[in-house]
């Protein structure tokens, strides 16, 4: 399982919570957490997981995250827009490699030139 985003954000805020000593004050929320969420809780305990072997000396994480580096078109897809929104998808959930930077800057402009288009079209619609 791969951690969430938002996991990964709690999973660092425990630890810091751990080292300050206050942990203990939030273990009503992650109660609350588990029981609203259990998909959430799950992620969070890989992710703390992660953190605590990561934090051991000389050890590395036991589960790593795979490169999100695009793979190949679907077949029924324009291959630019399948790149595009592998970009937009990455850099949404957090991924700072160059591709997907440039990816999100392209599909950001190509998502406002349409939705120019469409509001002149449906300016002369009304006209």
């Amino acid at each position: 399982m791969i951690a969430s985003t938002a996991a990964l954000r709690q999973a660092a805020g425990l630890v810091d919570l751990a080292a300050e000593g206050k942990l203990t004050q939030h273990t009503s929320g992650l109660i609350e957490v588990a029981r609203a969420n259990p998909v959430r809780a799950a992620e969070l305990i890989v992710a703390l997981a992660e953190t605590i072997v990561a934090l051991q000396p000389g050890n590395r994480p036991s589960v790593t995250v795979p490169d999100p580096e695009p793979r190949g078109p679907a077949p029924d897809i324009d291959p630019l827009m399948a790149y595009l929104r592998r970009a937009h998808t990455a850099f949404a959930n957090g991924c700072d490699q160059p591709w997907a930077i440039q990816g999100e800057r392209e599909y950001q402009r190509l998502k406002k030139r349409a939705q120019r288009a469409r509001a002149r079209a449906q300016l002369r619609a009304a006209s």
